[in-house]
Parts: C-alpha cells; sequence; structure tokens
C-alpha cells in the first residue's frame, strides 16, 4: 500500500501495509513544489512531472491503486446526521439530495460514511468529503501522465479521523482526545463514550518547535473542552490524551502544566 501527501511546497510518499498496527516499510520526501503546486491544486504539470517521475522511479515506489492526500481548502469536509436507512441505496440517494442542497461546488464529486451511530434516536453521523470534479481529474491526470494511477483522493482532516478511529479501537473511555500536530496545521478528534462527537482543524501560526508552537496547540485543547461545556453541559477536563507528533520539542510547559493531571499516551513518528 503506498499513501502520497501532497502539500504545496513537498510530495511525501508512505509505504507498507494496512492494519492494526500498521506496518511501514519506507518514508519518502521530495521537495522543491513550491509554485508548481497551490492549494493542492498541480498548476504547472509540465514541472511536476519532471521532479515527480524520477523521484518515483529513484524508489522504485509501486504505481497502482496510489492514495493521495491533498493539503487544500478546496476539498470540503463536514458532518451531518442523517437516518438510518435499512438498505444503502436508500441512504445514497439521501446524501446525494444532502450535498446538492449544501454544496458550494458547480460540479461537485462526493464521498461519504458513517462514523458513529445513536441506537436511541436511530440517526448516523455522517462525514461528507467534497470537491469540484475539475480539481479531481486535475490531480488523476496529473499523476496518470507519470504513471501513478490513484485509487482514491482524502484531506488530512479525513485521514487523521480514520487514523484515529482505529487507534481508538474497543476503547469506552468516556472522554478522549486525539490530538496530531504537523508543521503548520493541527487537528483535533473528541471520543465520547466509544463515539465520535467532535472534530476541529487549526492552522497554526508559530515555528514548529517553539514555545509559541505549544501554546497554539494548548489552545486548540482549550477550544475542545469548552465545546463540551457548550455540547454536553459537563465541565469537566479531558482525562486522556493522545498526542502524535513529530518530535519532543514542542511541548510546551503551560501544556504541560495544564494537563499533568492527564495520561498521556505519546506516539511519534517521522516523516
Amino acid at each position: 500500500m503506498l499513501v502520497a501527501y501532497l502539500q504545496d511546497t513537498s510530495l511525501s510518499v508512505v509505504v507498507g501495509k494496512p492494519g492494526v498496527p500498521a506496518a511501514i516499510d519506507g518514508c519518502y520526501r521530495l521537495d522543491g513544489l513550491r509554485g508548481i503546486v497551490r492549494d493542492g491544486v498541480i498548476i504547472d504539470p509540465e514541472a511536476f512531472r519532471s521532479l515527480v517521475e524520477p523521484f518515483w522511479k529513484e524508489h522504485q515506489l509501486e504505481t497502482k491503486r496510489v492514495k493521495v492526500v491533498v493539503e487544500t481548502k478546496r476539498i470540503a469536509v463536514r458532518t451531518t446526521e442523517a437516518p438510518v436507512f435499512k438498505k444503502e441505496r436508500d441512504l445514497r440517494a439521501y446524501m446525494q439530495r444532502e450535498v446538492q442542497t449544501q454544496s458550494r461546488f458547480s460540479d461537485p464529486c462526493y464521498e461519504y460514511r458513517t462514523i458513529s451511530t445513536d441506537a436511541a434516536t436511530n440517526t448516523a453521523r455522517m462525514l461528507i468529503t467534497t470537491a469540484d470534479k475539475s480539481l479531481v481529474e486535475r490531480i488523476v491526470g496529473t499523476f496518470k501522465q507519470i504513471g501513478v494511477e490513484i485509487s482514491a483522493i482524502a484531506t488530512p482532516y479525513t485521514s487523521v479521523i480514520s487514523f484515529t478511529e482505529r487507534m481508538r479501537g474497543d476503547r469506552t473511555d468516556d472522554t478522549v482526545l486525539f490530538l496530531t500536530s504537523d508543521h503548520d496545521h493541527s487537528v483535533a478528534v473528541l471520543f465520547k463514550a466509544g463515539l465520535y462527537r467532535y472534530s476541529s482543524e487549526q492552522h497554526l501560526f508559530t515555528d514548529y518547535g517553539t514555545p509559541d508552537f505549544g501554546g497554539e496547540l494548548l489552545r486548540s485543547v482549550t477550544g475542545i473542552e469548552q465545546f463540551i461545556v457548550v455540547r454536553f453541559r459537563q465541565n469537566e477536563s479531558i482525562p486522556f490524551i493522545w498526542h502524535v507528533r513529530h518530535n519532543n520539542d514542542h511541548f510546551h510547559p503551560a501544556f504541560c502544566r495544564k494537563f499533568q493531571s492527564c495520561r498521556h499516551l505519546i506516539i511519534q513518528y517521522q516523516v
């Protein structure tokens, strides 16, 4: 399995096998895409090909069923509630109407999946990802020119939600927060009583690895706590935080002091 992460400045590739735990066989990174990719759009396909094609061959990367994660504001992600349908075709028709009435795209393509269900109300919380068809076709077509077949396109936001669902497993802790941080953004995903409840994405403006960077993470978690108070009428601290990060250098002292009573499971990764 191969997953490529396309950003405005770089392309990162992870090769491995899915599962719990996943097996990582290799990580590779190509820099120098600034001015070639802008907000997820490959604006210079020829320059992109001249860099990515030799990079792909150098590392002997697979070319079939590649998943591409694109960092862009041009793909919309949101959650909505829907009735629980017995037949998939009824759910599909419902979601199609939902996209047609709520989408900001003139020619949208979309995908959806169930992230939690509530038996008491017979409803499901759905995660909907929507993009303009021309954006998807441009990404697929550009990779096809270098011989790479794309099987799926996702965003960092949806990828983190999928990742944290697998990490959560069968945990039934009352409140669990998964916090991931990269060089310029973080994603927080909240579970209560084993069910997905809320998630938020935050752009980070401070330099990676500085005390202020840790301070921004602190504000992200504080915002989730405020959501708990408003939504669930519970004035509680988050008892369990999983923080997925690159290294140890941005754990701000204020962050540690606020959550010194929490149990932390720190998972490190390095790309």
